[in-house]
Formats: structure tokens, sequence, C-alpha cells
């Protein structure tokens, strides 16, 4: 019989701790560590660590621990108390804080990248005199390799070394005879732009100077022909409109010795 009173004691007892025991969640925030963690809730860490391993070796802000509470000393009743069987725990809840941190997803403004360059005009159309007291139609085209210096996705300066060549039929205003003139050009184009195809937009703008000069070619006349001497400096400012891979282009050449440009409107083909 002793015995019998003696296992109903102890599981009574075990009952009475294992009801006795809340678990609450706590979600860790900013500058709080294992030891403040236990001292909130009056336990040890390896009470925390026991049911939350992962703790042992870090906290995160936003982590979920389990945490076992200590329970609350029983009130014992009297005659004159009302009869209760209810344990009252007072646990002291973490205010709501967000679960992770944001993320910082600021981007740099300026983030220089370096990109080839290409350019081959279909045609370019000067409008006015490659030759003096000389009239007619010209031609030509240009072709240009280089480097863009993106500073941000869209934003960028380029530079690089660019050939042209042009071919003028004209009659002379002063003589019945036709003359054909071919001449070369080497020189660099300095630009800022926006856009294009090369930064994946659909339109862009583009602005600058282009700095060179005449090397040369050569003008026939009848079955004559002779050579035309380089050396000239030519500059001219240029301004670019980009639709995908096609520019539609404007430049207004000044030769040395000549007051009025030769304004140039011409198709390219740019990546």
């Amino acid at each position: 019989m002793k015995r019998l009173l003696s296992f109903v004691f102890v599981l009574v007892s075990v009952c009475f701790v294992s009801f006795g025991q809340n678990i609450v969640e706590h979600v860790v925030t900013r500058g709080e560590t294992l030891q403040s963690i236990a001292r909130l809730y009056g336990i040890q860490e390896d009470d925390i660590t026991s049911l939350n391993p992962s703790a042992a070796k870090f906290l995160y802000v936003g982590q979920k621990l389990q945490i076992k509470t200590v329970p609350a000393t029983p009130v014992v009743n009297t005659p004159t108390e009302t009869p209760s069987n209810i344990v009252t725990t007072t646990v002291r809840v973490p205010e709501y804080q967000e679960k992770s941190e944001p993320v910082n997803q600021y981007i740099p403004f300026f983030r220089p990248k370096l990109k080839g360059r290409y350019e081959l005009a279909m045609m370019d159309i000067p409008v006015g005199k490659l030759v003096k007291s000389y009239d007619g139609f010209n031609f030509g085209q240009h072709y240009c390799l280089g480097l863009s210096l993106y500073l941000t996705d869209k934003f960028y300066a380029a530079t690089g070394v660019d050939y042209q060549w042009y071919l003028l039929n004209a009659k002379s205003t002063k003589y019945t005879k036709s003359i054909e003139v071919f001449q070369n050009f080497v020189g660099a184009p300095i630009v800022i732009g926006y856009g294009g195809a090369q930064s994946g937009s659909m339109f862009g703008l583009s602005a600058g100077f282009w700095l060179g000069g005449d090397v040369g070619g050569f003008m026939k006349q009848g079955s004559e022909k002779n050579r035309i001497k380089g050396g000239g400096f030519v500059w001219a400012p240029m301004v670019d409109l980009s639709i995908s891979f096609v520019k539609i282009q404007y430049r207004a050449y000044f030769y040395k010795g000549t007051k009025e440009p030769i304004h140039s409107i011409g198709v390219a083909f740019s990546y």
C-alpha cells in the first residue's frame, strides 16, 4: 500500500512540474545576447541552448527562440480563500520587432566601366564645297573604332580613331570642265552621350567635337589625275541621335582657311 501511495505521489509531482512549465517564443532584436535573454526570463543560458541548439553558435536579428520559463510558485489556499487550481505565471513579452534587418539596396551613382565601340557610316552627304569654285554632289563614308567610358549605366564619354573619305562629282562654276575629287580625313571624335544601343536603350543622344586633318587624296579632271596634298586642320561640332543601332548624324566641318562650314548629314550603324 505504501509503495502504491509513493508511486502516485511521484506521478503527481512530475505532472505538476511538466504542466507548470510554459514555452514562449522570443524574437531576437539588435544588441541582444544569450546572457541578456536568459536574464530577461530568469533562466540559465543552457536552458535556452537546450531547446535552440543553433543559438549556442550564433544569434541573428529576427531569430525565433523557444524559451522555457520558470514556473511560478503555486498559491497555497487557506480556508478563507476561494479554492483555485490556477497557477499564474508572469512573463515579460518583448515588443514586436522586424524579423530581419532591411537589406542595403544603395547603388552608387558613379560606376565607371569601359566598353569597346565601333561605328560604320552607311552614308555621309556633305552639303557644301569641298573644292573652291566647284559645285556638285558629295558622298562619303567613315569608320570609327574607339572606347566608351560609362560613368553610370547610361551616361558615357567616348573617343576613338575615325577615318573618313569623300567623293565629289562636280562642275566648275567658272569653266565647263567636270572633276572628281577623292579626299581622306583622319581624326578623333570626342563626345559625351546618354543611352543608345550599347547601354541597352532604344534611344540615345550624344554631342561633341570631331578633331582631325586632311591627309590628302586625288583630283581627276578628264584624263588628267593629280594628287591632292594633305595637312589641313579640320574640326567639326557634331550631334548624333540614336535609334537602336542606327545613328542619324550631323556635323559642321570647318576647314583651315574657310569661314563657312560644310554641313554633313549621315546615317551610320553603331554599337
